[in-house]
C-alpha cells in the first residue's frame, strides 16, 4: 500500500493544445499538467527537473548548442511552477510561525 497522497485529477488538455506544446518544446508533464496546482508530491523535486531535461536530451538539445532553449524550456515547466508553489507554501507557514511566536511572547498564548 502507497504511503504517498493520491494523484490529483487536473485540466486535461486537448490535441490542439498537446500538439502546439509539444511544437514549443515542452516537457510530457508539462504538457498534460500545465503549470498550475494542485501538484503532487514528487512534481517540485529533482524527479519533475529530470523529465524536463530527459524532454530537452530526447530532443537531440545539448547544453553547448542549446542553453538557452533549455533554460526557457526548464522557466515554463511544471516542475518550476510546483517548485514556486512549494516555496510560496513554506514561507506562508514560516510567516504565520512567526505570528504565533510574536503572540506567543506578547500575550503568554496564541489563541
Amino acid at each position: 500500500m502507497s504511503t504517498h497522497p493520491p494523484r490529483v485529477e487536473r485540466y486535461k488538455p486537448t490535441d490542439a493544445e498537446r500538439r502546439a506544446a509539444y511544437e514549443a518544446g515542452l516537457d510530457n508533464d508539462t504538457i498534460d499538467n500545465g503549470t498550475t496546482g494542485p501538484f503532487d508530491y514528487w512534481e517540485s523535486d529533482h524527479t519533475g527537473l529530470v523529465h524536463v531535461l530527459w524532454n530537452a536530451k530526447h530532443a537531440g538539445l545539448t547544453l553547448k548548442e542549446d542553453a538557452d532553449k533549455i533554460g526557457s524550456l526548464i522557466l515554463r515547466s511544471r516542475w518550476l511552477a510546483a517548485h514556486i508553489a512549494q516555496a510560496v507554501e513554506a514561507a506562508e507557514k514560516t510567516r504565520l510561525d512567526a505570528e504565533e511566536q510574536a503572540k506567543l511572547e506578547v500575550t503568554g498564548s496564541v489563541n
